[in-house]
């Protein structure tokens, strides 16, 4: 059930658009009462091989595939000088699939 950009999940809401990590880590705890940072959310999910051990946090490609991140190369400047960057996204099904592992106890 869609609600001016969350989705309801038995009571509980999640963004219905892409967020980042970060964002989704504060969605799991103000929202839904899941304890957890960006930090340990990012170790888990390395943990268990949703995201590859690099420093950009990348996906690996069969969960882009299965449409639970999206990537994004943005350009970023600092002190004059350009430098592009991979942007995770997780998307609305990737939420609902991240919230059933944290549930389950497998993540």
């Amino acid at each position: 059930m869609k609600q001016s950009g969350f989705i309801t999940l038995d009571k509980e809401e999640l963004s219905s658009d892409n967020v980042t990590i970060g964002i989704f880590a504060i969605l799991l705890s103000n929202l839904i009462g899941y304890n957890i940072t960006k930090e340990d959310l990012i170790e888990r999910l390395k943990r268990k091989k949703y995201l590859m051990s690099s420093q950009f946090c990348e996906p690996y490609q069969k969960y882009i595939e299965r449409e639970w991140f999206a990537v994004k190369e943005v350009r970023i400047t600092r002190d004059n000088t350009q430098n592009n960057i991979i942007k995770v996204f997780v998307s609305e099904k990737g939420q609902k699939r991240i919230v059933d592992l944290l549930r389950s106890g497998n993540l």
